[in-house]
């Protein structure tokens, strides 16, 4: 019996399956709870749709690029197109996709599902095999599941379900980069980390508040710089729409910075103190758990470089 147990626990990779699978059941158990999607929103799903059209028509200068939500759209072009392959019907693809629209969302939406899996699957293999823990590697699969909004939004079709892709990667870069003997980045490393927070900038523009990850590591001055210079250079190459329309794209974040209201609308005055206070409020009643992780962790970095200075700064 112990000898079973012990091949079980020698097999412990198996465990890193679970995450995915639980991910698959749930969000198809959504899929197929919200029925049609026509029946139940329209925005973002068919938002999403009509851009994701126009561009697999080969309409690049589309009327949405304000999230910009970029990603998404390129993949209901091409799942549309795939879709419209493997349907039996002689319909054009135009006339197919407008007298079929929840099939075709509803597709997109379980390729988006089978993407996060399989994406989960494979992050959890490489931090299981780069830290020897499986406990890390199950920890990092865990990302699609913290926020709240998650919970609201599988089973549809929004930009956010695609946030855990570049998330992934971030989190085993940032694992390789703890895990090597050297810590410091080479041009290569500043060019990939370039490109993968210029996908996530592509996904929706709050993704821009992670950026002081790479800036936060990053040591030389020089190469924080080149970081920036490189993820603003992919960002416009990955985001053809939006390059397409700049004055147009820049006019909307510049609104959305300086007018307090919703959507760039309302008073020139930045921040609205009474609404920031309620959002902020409602913030914390929503993600309790995060709050106080991120102020336990604040809380342990003060300790450690108040007491252990001398090794933080060997570690530097």
């Amino acid at each position: 019996m112990n000898k079973f147990f012990q091949n079980i626990w020698e097999k412990k990779s198996v465990l890193l399956f679970g995450f995915p699978l639980f991910y698959l059941l749930i969000a198809n158990y959504f899929r197929s709870l919200l029925s049609a999607i026509s029946l139940r929103s329209v925005d973002p799903e068919y938002i999403y749709f009509i851009s994701g059209l126009g561009i697999a028509e080969g309409h690049f200068k589309i009327g949405h690029i304000d999230n910009p939500g970029t990603p998404l759209q390129y993949l209901v072009a091409i799942v549309f197109r795939i879709v419209h392959l493997f349907r039996n019907g002689s319909a054009p693809f135009l006339d197919d996709v407008f007298l079929n629209p929840n099939l075709y969302l509803s597709v997109v939406n379980l390729f988006i599902t089978g993407l996060i899996a399989f994406s989960m699957l494979i992050t959890g293999r490489y931090v299981y095999r780069k830290t020897g823990s499986i406990l890390y590697a199950l920890l990092v699969q865990t990302v699609p599941f913290l926020p709240v909004i998650w919970y609201d939004i599988i089973g549809r079709i929004t930009p956010e379900l695609l946030f855990p892709i570049p998330l992934f990667v971030i989190s085993v870069l940032m694992i390789k980069y703890l895990f090597e003997d050297q810590h410091d980045f080479k041009l290569s490393d500043i060019v990939l980390l370039g490109f993968i927070f210029a996908f996530g900038l592509s996904i929706k523009l709050t993704f821009v508040s992670l950026w002081l990850i790479p800036f936060i590591l990053i040591k030389n001055w020089k190469k924080k710089f080149q970081f920036v210079g490189f993820g603003f250079l992919f960002f416009l190459l990955i985001a053809i729409p939006v390059t397409l329309q700049l004055r147009t794209f820049w006019n909307w974040v510049e609104a959305l910075f300086l007018h307090s209201g919703t959507y760039g609308g309302g008073k020139e005055n930045i921040v609205n103190l009474a609404a920031f206070k309620t959002h902020l409020i409602q913030l914390i009643g929503l993600e309790q758990i995060f709050i106080w992780l991120f102020l336990g962790l604040v809380g342990l970095v003060a300790v450690l470089l108040i007491f252990f200075k001398e090794k933080a700064k060997q570690w530097q």
